[in-house]
C-alpha cells in the first residue's frame, strides 16, 4: 500500500494558509508532485461522488485513500 504524507487542513484559516504555504516553498518536481497529488485527490473524490449518486455504491475511506495513492504513483511514474 502506498502512502502520501501531506497533512490535511482543518477549517481554521491559519492552518489552511500554513498548509497551502507549503506549496509556495516548493520548486520544480516537488511542486509538480504537490499539484499532482491535489489533482488525484480531487479526481478520486469526484469519482466516489459519482459512484454514490449514480450507482448507489460506496467504497470505504481506506480503499479510496489506497486508490488515490496508487493513482498518484502511476501519475508520478509517467511524468
Amino acid at each position: 500500500m502506498a502512502t502520501l504524507n501531506m497533512g490535511t487542513p482543518n477549517t481554521d484559516d491559519s492552518t489552511i494558509q500554513l498548509w497551502w504555504g507549503k506549496r509556495a516553498v516548493l520548486h520544480g518536481r516537488a511542486k509538480k508532485e504537490w499539484d499532482g497529488a491535489w489533482a488525484v485527490g480531487v479526481w478520486t473524490l469526484w469519482k466516489e461522488r459519482n459512484r454514490r449518486i449514480f450507482s448507489q455504491e460506496r467504497k470505504q475511506v481506506h480503499v479510496l485513500i489506497n486508490e488515490a495513492a496508487q493513482e498518484a504513483l502511476l501519475w508520478r511514474a509517467n511524468c
